[in-house]
């Protein structure tokens, strides 16, 4: 059984699959009278040293709708003020009887390092480390497209947006590869591209040469918190205005380029930055469903961490 999910490729491929459709599962029973009980009397334990809405939200609903107890630390408020470290903090919880560990946390060294002190009892998932791993929001996204009816095979995809500093992008391309999706194109700045292209996967430099036809855009927002002082020296990305003039989506540009296309979007949100209101609003938006999705899928993520296979 596989102690902790610090990253999609943690998974097999068949695992990845089951457990979408596990996710499937659970995003389409009626969550008034579905009834589960598979973490009942487990105390899951969220610490989140970034802010976040989304993920943190969605992580407590799927643990309370599992019949799990829900421990939220304040960070600001624990032990963490006085230079307690996170492997400390994990250990003490650990102690005290909690068996499910929720961590964001900008150094995925750190999350490893929590990981690896944690007894063969104690499982962690990764909900967001570094720049490289988001597993669940790649889960989620995964989920979306299956729910709205894309086949992974023929699906070209594209993601645009701040790709060099962005765990999301990472994750969901490990995941797609993973999938077989027929093509996967990355574009954004210069300043924004990573080092090397992932295998299988197109980087470009111009908005339309990157999105044209595209069945997906997924939208990234620009990850200021971990960009270098020196890259936001280049105008198109140190100002907003700038950057959507020259990166930005808006619905002209989409039904010009990618008529078919759908929109997705991590968040949150910078309107009028990497996204305008009638595109992240409209039709063509499966934003919100990736939100409703983000339970789902951390119910089939937290069932699995603590059941392993034999669940799914």
């Amino acid at each position: 059984m596989t102690q902790h999910l610090l990253a999609i490729d943690d998974l097999e491929p068949g695992q990845l699959r089951t457990l979408l459709d596990l996710a499937r599962s659970h995003a389409d029973a009626d969550p008034q009278t579905e009834s589960r009980t598979q973490l009942s009397g487990v105390t899951v334990a969220q610490l989140f040293y970034e802010p976040s809405t989304r993920t943190r939200c969605s992580f407590e609903i799927a643990a309370r709708r599992l019949g799990a107890d829900v421990l939220n630390l304040d960070i600001n408020h624990t032990s963490t003020v006085k230079g307690e470290t996170v492997v400390d903090t994990v250990r003490t919880l650990a102690a005290m009887g909690v068996r499910l560990f929720v961590i964001r946390h900008g150094d995925a060294r750190v999350v490893q390092a929590a990981a690896d002190v944690l007894p063969p009892n104690c499982h962690l998932l990764n909900a967001g480390a570094g720049t490289r791993q988001h597993p669940t929001q790649a889960l989620l996204d995964m989920l979306t497209l299956m729910r709205a009816g894309f086949d992974f095979a023929r699906l070209d995809i594209s993601i645009v947006g701040d790709l060099r500093h962005s765990r999301v992008a990472a994750s969901a391309v490990e995941a797609l590869r993973m999938l077989g999706a027929a093509s996967i194109r990355m574009g954004g700045p210069e300043g924004f591209l990573p080092d090397n292209a992932p295998a299988g996967v197109s980087l470009h430099q111009d908005l339309k040469e990157t999105i044209q036809g595209a069945a997906v855009i997924m939208a990234l927002r620009i990850q200021r918190e971990r960009i270098a002082a020196d890259v936001l020296t280049d105008p198109q990305l140190a100002h907003p205005t700038a950057y959507h003039e020259q990166w930005g989506l808006n619905e002209a540009r989409v039904a010009q380029w990618a008529p078919s296309a759908r929109v997705l979007h991590p968040g949150p949100m910078n309107r009028g930055v990497e996204i305008d209101d009638e595109l992240a609003d409209g039709p063509r938006s499966l934003i919100l469903d990736q939100v409703q999705n983000g339970v789902a899928a951390r119910m089939a993520a937290l069932t699995w961490l603590f059941h392993g296979d034999s669940i799914l």
